[in-house]
């Protein structure tokens, strides 16, 4: 909710000019400055400041006024003021007057003793309600009772005792019931009064200055829908009314419109010496804060607004010396006291825009607006400060308002990131401070690198590389820098800049001294306005051959034998190292060994075979010699060990171990290879002695190896064996198996007996 006093005659410019007055700050609702006091009261009906204390009326049903300070404390009650309404201070402040409408009366009561000093009594029939002072004169509100019809009456404090008399002073249509009135002491001849709940409100100004109490002017607001309260400015030439219809201004001489505060309505209303206008709206469901909010005299704008938590505000009013302002508040069946410091004080409001993003190192400029309900000079300071990510905040230089409030801020930022713009107003005597920020995100330009290089070259030859480095407003005598990584310089070589012409391309050359893959890579180390950006190429330089070969001490192997493998490198430049692998038959691959050949370009390494083995050995080029390669393949047999059962004896025949038989007996020959060949192929061959020879007796089919990896051979003997002498074998068949090579087991002889 925003309160604007707006005078009639510029309305219609300042709802013209609304479209122009875009960024604007709003000012902040501030909170009272010192915690709601709890007041000891059931009922309110009006409250009024005057000479150090605060006054507190009930309205139809109390029976007392409640006196506090000024901070709500030292509570004390006047008692015997029966349906107190309404109050007004003398022009001295040494009296407050209050209509006691449950009373019929009139009570005086002195600020200094805070006791009631005399009492003017009315009749029966009239229960006052409102009260106002001109000069020596009290002026009054009343309703009527007993065919009494409301009016207004009066107390002429000149006589002794007072003299009260009912007015002869009516509307146009009569009172509908006891009128707001009106008056100032500097115009003490003036009367304003006003219908309080009818729609629209008809009002009247009198001249009181004679016994005539002359009606001057009678007419409807038709904008005003009812009357809540109603206050003379100082100067008394004009009168604020607040209402359902808002609060508005009206000259007292003619009643013609003289502004309107733009509010809710149901406000309750204040108007200080010095002419400030304190003003609350009436609650509606759901709020949380009640604001109050004071305006300067002739302002359209809100000095200040305070956001009140304590409840809905039912009255409020201000210091004689305008330091301070004071709100009733209501929550449930309590009331509570805020003292509002300051209320004359304006806020300010700073509004800060700019460009959502800027290249760094770039200018950006932002511009604000320092806005106050109380104009603020033109050369007004405004500190300004940048935050860049995590960084201290960066003090820049201050900025001073033009005559509008508006002012621009120039900065050149170097953080990429959010970089974030705080003005503050540091506030004066008459302002309070106010800050705002405003987010600029810096950006640079992108920036990308291309390079482009031969795919071969010859090592020690020129080779020519061109590149193109692409961004936006590259400054003048932009390089890239250049590095070589090769077999000679792992970890890159620096080679120097290259400068990039105005398009953004560039060249170089180079003649790579070592042979292999050499990568050329060029990098752009950016500034604060562009991205870093980098490229690279490969160029294979050639390299010579040299020779290496592999040899062995034989080609084929018994299960288990040492292998002697010797390796040959010949002619290179600083690389003398091969690495020798053996990769047996099972899969399995072994370093045998890594080292320099001797000076005879010789290394030898040993390997225990039990598969068919290929020797592989490697050498890994240099500077200036490729990489080579060679092989040798060498084959292994596996072990076959045998052993017979089912024999009764051992001996000997001729020097050869042989195992005894009954001609009964079967004859059995286990066979057992290794490396383990389970499911692999087993045969057995069965050879007798006669005429000097051996002669071949048969020869069995493939028998599967067991998962023990052995097979046995059976023989069957007959009656005519007797006394012969045989032998058997068993041969592991290799098949489909390239592991190893097919392997005869040794002879095993025996002899046959009865």
């Amino acid at each position: 909710m925003h309160l604007g006093r707006i005078p009639l005659a510029t309305a219609v410019a300042v709802v013209a000019g609304a479209l122009a007055t875009t960024g604007l700050g709003t000012p902040t609702a501030h909170a009272a400055t010192t915690s709601a006091v709890s007041l000891p009261l059931t009922q309110f009906s009006h409250m009024l400041v005057a000479n150090q204390h605060i006054f507190y009326s009930g309205g139809t049903g109390s029976t007392g006024i409640l006196v506090t300070d000024l901070d709500g404390g030292n509570a004390t009650t006047i008692a015997g003021e029966d349906g107190a309404t309404e109050m007004v201070a003398s022009p001295d402040g040494s009296t407050v007057y209050a209509a006691l409408g449950d009373a019929h009366a009139i009570a005086a009561i002195s600020t200094a003793t805070l006791t009631e000093t005399a009492r003017y009594t009315t009749p029966d029939t009239v229960e006052p309600q409102t009260v106002t002072t001109t000069g020596s004169t009290l002026w009054f509100g009343y309703n009527g009772s007993t065919g009494v019809p409301s009016g207004i009456g009066s107390v002429d404090l000149t006589t002794t005792p007072a003299t009260v008399g009912l007015t002869s002073m009516v509307l146009a249509r009569g009172w509908s019931s006891a009128p707001e009135l009106a008056a100032s002491p500097t115009v003490p001849g003036r009367l304003v009064a006003a219908q309080r709940d009818l729609s629209p409100v008809e009002m009247a100004t009198f001249d009181v200055s004679t016994p005539a109490d002359t009606r001057l002017v009678d007419t409807f607001q038709m904008k005003l829908y009812g009357t809540d309260q109603m206050a003379p400015t100082p100067d008394g030439n004009d009168v604020v009314v607040s209402g359902p219809g808002g609060v508005q201004v009206f000259h007292a001489a003619d009643l013609t419109a003289d502004g309107v505060y733009d509010s809710d309505s149901g406000e309750s209303l204040a108007v200080a010496p010095d002419g400030t206008v304190i003003a609350a709206a009436s609650s509606t469901d759901g709020d949380v804060t009640f604001p109050v909010s004071t305006y300067a005299p002739g302002s359209s704008r809100a000095l200040t607004t305070y956001g009140l938590t304590g409840g809905a505000v039912v009255g409020v009013g201000s210091a004689n010396d305008g330091s301070e302002a004071f709100a009733v508040a209501r929550a449930g069946a309590g009331y509570t006291l805020d003292v509002l410091a300051a209320p004359e004080t304006a806020d300010t409001a700073l509004s800060l825009t700019g460009p959502a993003q800027t290249v760094d190192g770039q200018q950006v400029q932002l511009t604000g607006t320092l806005d106050s309900g109380r104009a603020l000079p033109a050369g007004t300071t405004v500190h300004v400060r940048r935050s860049s990510g995590d960084g201290a905040p960066t003090p820049l230089p201050d900025v001073t308002t033009d005559a509008a409030g508006h002012f621009t801020v120039t900065d050149a930022p170097t953080a990429s990131g959010t970089n974030t713009y705080t003005v503050s107003y540091g506030g004066d005597g008459t302002h309070r401070p106010s800050t705002a920020q405003f987010q600029v995100l810096g950006t640079t330009y992108p920036s990308t690198l291309s390079l482009t290089a031969p795919t071969t070259a010859t090592r020690g030859a020129a080779v020519q590389l061109t590149g193109k480095l692409t961004s936006s407003a590259l400054p003048a005598g932009t390089v890239v820098a250049i590095t070589r990584t090769d077999l000679a310089s792992p970890n890159g070589l620096p080679l120097g800049t290259a400068q990039v012409a105005a398009d953004g391309t560039f060249s170089f050359k180079d003649a790579p001294p070592a042979g292999g893959s050499v990568t050329y890579r060029v990098n752009y180390a950016g500034d604060v306005a562009h991205d870093l950006a980098s490229a690279q190429a490969a160029v294979q330089v050639s390299r010579a051959a040299t020779a290496l070969t592999v040899a062995t001490d034989t080609g084929v192997y018994t299960y288990g034998a040492w292998a002697k493998v010797t390796v040959h490198l010949g002619t290179t430049f600083n690389g003398r190292t091969v690495t020798v692998l053996a990769k047996a038959g099972n899969g399995v691959t072994t370093v045998l060994r890594t080292g320099a050949v001797d000076s005879s370009g010789n290394l030898v390494a040993y390997a225990k075979l039990a598969y068919n083995t290929t020797f592989t050995a490697s050498f890994a080029g240099d500077y200036r010699y490729a990489p080579a390669s060679a092989s040798k393949r060498v084959y292994t047999h596996v072990a076959v060990a045998e052993s017979q059962s089912g024999f009764y004896a051992s001996g000997t025949l001729s020097g050869t171990a042989v195992k005894y038989f009954h001609h009964t007996a079967h004859p059995t020959l286990t066979a057992t290879v290794a490396p383990d060949k389970a499911g692999e192929c087993a045969r057995f061959t069965l050879q007798e002695y006669y005429s000097g020879a051996w002669h071949a007796l048969t020869t069995s089919g493939c028998f599967a190896l067991s998962a023990s990896s052995s097979q046995k051979g059976v023989v069957s003997l007959g009656s005519n064996s007797t006394n012969h002498l045989f032998r058997y074998a068993a041969e592991y068949v290799n098949g489909t198996d390239a592991t190893d090579l097919a392997t005869w087991g040794a002879w095993q002889y025996f002899y046959v007996n009865y």
